[in-house]
């Protein structure tokens, strides 16, 4: 009689430490596996019980994809012999392999956050997570597999956080969050490319409010008499200090440190794209640097955004600059409100606004995308760029922030 069996089978030890969980049949004395694509550490799998212990941060949804798996199998063994309680290990065999199982969505989601989260990309990993939560509020339950995600099931999903009164960018944000999943999965032989449903599905984004403000505005912030030392005073250090680095992000700014000032450059490289930049500090971001320099810090971080008690834990340090943005954002409201002025004002409006004046000023796009880091569209001028790329945005730089 053939009987199926869930193991972690540590014979096979991967290169990260894991091993895999199979389902390991035996039939007449002849012993098979099936794969089930889960990998597990030693620690997080209960042999007694046979299943995935709750050290592990989505036991839940790994126990469920192996349960579903073996009743899967157990199905098939019987529909190929009803009559019967063994199944011979070469039929069983022809059986399975041409059928595999469609994944599930959750599963491979969350194996992605633990990636990010492992490789530093914390912020990304909040962005995944949050997204798969959302999907899980949405449809009530864990189980949603590759195959269920079809043209119809995203306009749904669409349709009925429209009607909860979520904005359009915020949709549009779990959707593309839900593409890169599925993108992933057709590159990891997961899923049928045949059945892709982002072929006809457009993700729509509605236009925001302009988030630029003119250079004027401004001066305004940045000469506007604050208490030295104080809350608001440092906040207003940050926003500038953004400003005149080319709209670095809040983010960027937090885990800046001396180290990476080289020659009167700020040598760093974006979380958010990976990509390197060097900018050249002008003199007014020498000026605002020159506060931080004196002060005393007990951790490596240029600005007092990230307190000493959260270094070396990454989560906690991401915790405490979410906390500083926050904050930031709350007090340079103050600001603008205290100068009369009546644009939104966040973080986001340094980036922005410094692409404004430079275009203000004559500047080709090109040339601001590359500023900027983002991709540019004539090639011709990107060689260009690239060759003359720190000198051309050192002059662009000292003439839209002086």
């Amino acid at each position: 009689m053939a009987s199926i069996k869930v193991v972690l089978d540590t014979r096979r030890m991967k290169q990260d430490r894991t091993y895999p969980v199979i389902l390991r049949v035996i039939n007449n004395g002849k012993s098979t596996s099936v794969s089930l694509g889960i990998y597990l550490f030693e620690k997080d799998w209960d042999d007694r019980k046979r299943q995935v212990r709750k050290s592990h941060p989505n036991a839940q949804l790994v126990n469920h994809r192996i349960i579903e798996a073996y009743h899967q199998l157990e199905a098939k063994i019987l529909k190929a012999d009803p009559d019967s309680p063994v199944t011979s290990v070469t039929r069983r065999n022809k059986i399975v392999k041409p059928i595999p199982a469609s994944p599930s969505f959750f599963d491979y989601g969350f194996t992605w956050v633990d990636r990010l989260s492992k490789s530093g990309k914390v912020g990304n990993a909040r962005a995944y997570e949050n997204t798969l939560k959302r999907m899980i509020s949405y449809l009530g339950h864990n189980r949603l597999r590759f195959d269920d995600i079809t043209f119809d099931f995203l306009e749904d999903f669409q349709a009925n956080m429209l009607g909860k009164g979520v904005r359009q960018n915020t949709i549009s944000f779990y959707l593309r969050t839900v593409r890169t999943i599925y993108n992933k999965a057709v590159k990891a032989k997961l899923v049928d490319r045949n059945k892709y449903p982002f072929i006809d599905f457009s993700i729509k984004n509605e236009t925001t409010a302009k988030r630029a403000v003119s250079k004027d505005t401004i001066r305004l912030i940045e000469t506007t008499e604050l208490p030295t030392g104080t809350p608001i005073w440092h906040y207003r250090n940050y926003f500038m200090l953004s400003f005149y680095m080319i709209g670095i992000s809040f983010v960027d700014l937090s885990f800046l440190k001396w180290s990476d000032v080289v020659d009167g450059r700020v040598i760093y490289k974006r979380r958010k794209t990976g990509k390197f930049y060097s900018i050249k500090l002008t003199d007014k971001a020498l000026q605002v640097l020159t506060h931080y320099q004196s002060a005393e810090s007990k951790t490596p971080y240029i600005l007092p955004i990230i307190p000493s008690v959260a270094i070396g834990n990454l989560s906690r340090e991401m915790f405490y600059t979410r906390q500083g943005y926050k904050y930031c954002n709350i007090n340079l409201r103050r600001i603008a409100s205290g100068c009369g002025i009546t644009d939104k004002f966040t973080t986001y409006v340094s980036r922005h606004s410094w692409a404004t004046i430079a275009k203000s000023l004559g500047y080709s796009k090109d040339l601001i995308a590359e500023a900027l880091g983002h991709e540019y569209g004539n090639k011709v001028t990107g060689i260009y760029l690239n060759q003359y790329a720190d000198s051309v945005i050192d002059e662009v730089n000292e003439r839209v922030t002086r």
